[in-house]
């Protein structure tokens, strides 16, 4: 299962990598982190710009510092589109 990780996201594809390997090992190898060139946060989503605090960005930084991160979501209709053609064709792969 990837995890589509936009390449300007606020936060990098790091985190997302580093997720992947910590869970891969007893899971058969089931998620990888696929850095999405020039994409920000969401940019796999359809709908306008909008600045948001997510409390999940930043590795959960507000379980650590009780502050919900500021996040820009950049949302890019290219991006979107291209990224919903993916998802498909991975599941038309499994066995």
């Amino acid at each position: 299962m990837p995890i589509q990780v936009g390449s300007s996201d606020d936060d990098g594809a790091g985190r997302c990598r580093a997720l992947a390997q910590a869970v891969n090992p007893g899971n058969g190898n089931a998620l990888r982190a696929v850095e999405v060139p020039g994409a920000e946060h969401a940019g796999d989503r359809l709908m306008g710009p909008i600045t948001v605090r997510d409390p999940v960005a930043d590795e959960g930084s507000f379980f650590v510092t009780g502050r919900v991160p500021v996040v820009q979501m950049a949302p890019n209709v290219e991006q979107a589109y291209a990224a919903r053609e993916r998802v498909p064709r991975l599941f038309r792969r499994q066995p």
